[in-house]
């Protein structure tokens, strides 16, 4: 079965990309997943997969504006009290709910547009501060992209899952997208999503705010993801401990919650730590469901 290109091309991330490290499809390569970034200040771009790079000499700039936005990501997303989100989570049937339980997507903040039906999802600035929501079209018909999030908003200076607050946290896994980290989170795990595959220049410093001592990487299992995985021991393996989640399907999404418990207790074990980790994940299991039953009975 043939695979469906994702990203955006290197003229198509200049115009339309958001952010100073912008994603694209490597023209050296067979690339399926937006393997290289596109730095559009200093005008260089670089494939992490075949390791291919260049100029972007004769390419659109991009406008002085995007270029300000890029600089100053905080004064340029526009910001959202985090009471906006009420508009799209709700009890009842939604999108999310049919591959993850309400007590996750509530605890992230994931809900739904009652106008459009798009899935949707928080996405914060680095400080914190609520920038909109990131849309995920759930029409297979829709020729609109599969992802949209909200101008001005650099998913390169973000991670899914923090909900705004950074916490420090001793273990923490990361993962792809928005609904690997909630598959992360339903075990207990802090699971944070890079928006892509593998960690951006940007997100290394969010990430040394969390204050690890041991990062599980739980990147897809696909060239993409061993690639992704690769980058981080260069990335941040002075940072702390990291170890390499081997999921027994593509991606957490798609493993059962018994094989995603199981295959992050094999990594936690393979870094010596023990049982007081589970303990802890099973205590916010249990917080977040308990907020839970409270939204649902004031909603009632």
């Amino acid at each position: 079965m043939s695979m469906t290109p994702m990203g955006m091309t290197l003229e198509e991330a200049i115009a339309k990309g958001r952010g100073t490290e912008r994603p694209f499809r490597c023209p050296k390569h067979d690339d399926h997943m937006a393997s290289a970034t596109v730095n559009v200040v200093k005008g260089v771009w670089f494939c992490h997969a075949c390791h291919a790079k260049g100029k972007t000499t004769g390419k659109a700039a991009p406008k002085i504006d995007d270029l300000l936005a890029m600089m100053e990501p905080e004064k340029a997303a526009r910001e959202y009290p985090e009471s906006y989100l009420d508009l799209f989570v709700w009890v009842g049937e939604k999108y999310w709910d049919s591959r993850l339980p309400p007590w996750v997507t509530y605890q992230l903040g994931m809900g739904q547009d009652p106008l459009t039906g798009d899935a949707t999802f928080p996405v914060h600035t680095p400080a914190g501060r609520l920038a909109g929501v990131g849309r995920r079209h759930v029409d297979p018909e829709s020729k609109q992209k599969r992802y949209l999030y909200p101008r001005n908003w650099s998913a390169a200076q973000s991670l899914f899952g923090f909900g705004g607050q950074w916490r420090r946290y001793e273990v923490i896994t990361l993962v792809e997208g928005a609904a690997d980290s909630a598959s992360t989170w339903e075990t207990g795990c802090p699971a944070f999503g890079t928006f892509g595959s593998g960690l951006h220049m940007p997100q290394i410093d969010l990430v040394a705010r969390l204050q690890p001592q041991l990062v599980l990487l739980g990147f897809d299992m696909d060239d993409a993801g061993e690639e992704a995985t690769t980058r981080a021991f260069a990335q941040i393996g002075r940072m702390a401990t990291l170890k390499r989640v081997y999921w027994p399907e593509k991606d957490p999404g798609e493993c059962t919650l018994r094989q995603r418990k199981e295959a992050l207790l094999r990594t936690v074990t393979r870094a010596g730590y023990g049982d007081g980790v589970v303990t802890a994940w099973d205590r916010q299991v249990a917080r977040s469901k308990a907020t839970y039953a409270r939204f649902v009975e004031d909603a009632a």
